[in-house]
């Protein structure tokens, strides 16, 4: 009897022992925010349109982000302001090169620690390499960073949105723009 339950007891450890894979659930959520005025007054947006890349499960958090890509198309910005939308689109991101008809923003996680998540972003052409901070709470990884439009060579987008919103920006449009994602995802830990 005591063989039996010792056999069991180590049958039941080695099963409990055994951890469910880290696992990404549906899409993730890209998000900005872009300054207007000399107070810095910060625009949110979103982009409703995208595609990502890589593995949807692995042993650790850290192998699951690292190598995922994603694909933005530009012109889904969505600031829940139809005319504001229309204006990025037209005088921002429509100085982005057109491939296969889209104007795209593409990235990849590079690298994974504890604190930081590290990007390469691609715009305009140019690659910029981002540092984000993240968390992750209930099973909802958010990760936050910087940018600046003009490491991008989008001096001509910022001026065209300028210009177009002079007065909505009183004469001055930001070039640092806050970045950030939110995913959501099961059985995943630090």
């Amino acid at each position: 009897m005591v063989m039996k339950n010792l056999i069991l007891s180590l049958f039941l450890f080695s099963f409990s022992s055994i951890a469910a894979d880290c696992m990404l659930e549906g899409k993730p959520e890209v998000s900005w925010v872009a300054f207007k005025t000399m107070k810095k007054v910060g625009v949110g947006g979103k982009f409703d349109t995208l595609e990502t890349k890589g593995p949807n499960k692995g042993k650790s958090l850290f192998s699951l982000l690292k190598d995922q890509r994603i694909t933005i198309d530009a012109y889904s910005v969505n600031t829940n302001n139809p005319g504001r939308d229309m204006k990025i689109e037209k005088f921002f991101f429509g100085v982005l090169p057109e491939v296969s008809g889209k104007r795209e923003i593409t990235g990849q996680i590079t690298k994974v620690d504890k604190k930081i998540i590290t990007i390469d972003l691609f715009m305009n052409g140019k690659k910029q390499t981002v540092p984000m901070t993240y968390t992750l709470k209930n099973n909802v990884l958010e990760a936050k960073g910087h940018i600046d439009v003009l490491d991008f060579a989008l001096g001509k987008g910022l001026a065209g949105i300028n210009k177009a919103c002079y007065a909505l920006h009183e004469g001055k449009t930001w070039s640092h723009v806050e970045i950030a994602f939110k995913q959501n995802v099961k059985n995943c830990k630090l």
